[in-house]
């Protein structure tokens, strides 16, 4: 078996991150892992293909990864790996990287829930950051923008 986890996150994390359905963190991750560690043989990726492939992968042999990686949660898990004893692959996005087109959506969501700012001014109009209404709704006008001009710049 293959357990894919996507961000682990800090716990100290904005509100609006814990709020991403893809995020666990950290405390919970380590609770998680720790338990896997003890019911399961935790292998690296590399050696859990190779062994499926040979037909000799044991039944309590698995293999964890993190999808999306960011250094950040490259940050978190390498001292949890490292105190458990254990391999994670990390696929790391590499969308971002040169000319390659960038993740608004993300971006967008990041910007309207991480409670870093109270209110957005864009083309005249004040845009609300306080309630999760307001987040939704600002969030949405931003899209709208977005979709019409196909650019971040404005």
């Amino acid at each position: 078996m293959i357990l894919m986890y996507h961000n682990v996150i800090p716990e100290f994390a904005p509100l609006g991150q814990k709020q991403q359905s893809i995020s666990l963190i950290e405390p919970e991750f380590i609770r998680q892992v720790s338990i896997l560690n003890s019911i399961f043989t935790i292998i690296p990726l590399s050696t859990y293909i190779s062994k499926k492939k040979k037909n000799s992968l044991r039944p309590n042999e698995i293999s964890i990864t993190i999808d999306d990686g960011t250094f950040f949660t490259y940050e978190i898990i390498k001292p949890i790996v490292n105190n458990l004893n254990f391999s994670i692959t990390i696929f790391l996005n590499s969308l971002h990287i040169d000319d390659g087109p960038l993740i608004w959506g993300n971006y967008l969501h990041a910007l309207c829930f991480e409670n870093i700012y109270d209110e957005i001014k864009i083309n005249n109009k004040v845009l609300k950051l306080n309630t999760t209404r307001q987040k939704n709704k600002s969030k949405k006008y931003l899209q709208s923008i977005y979709l019409k001009y196909k650019s971040p710049q404005i």
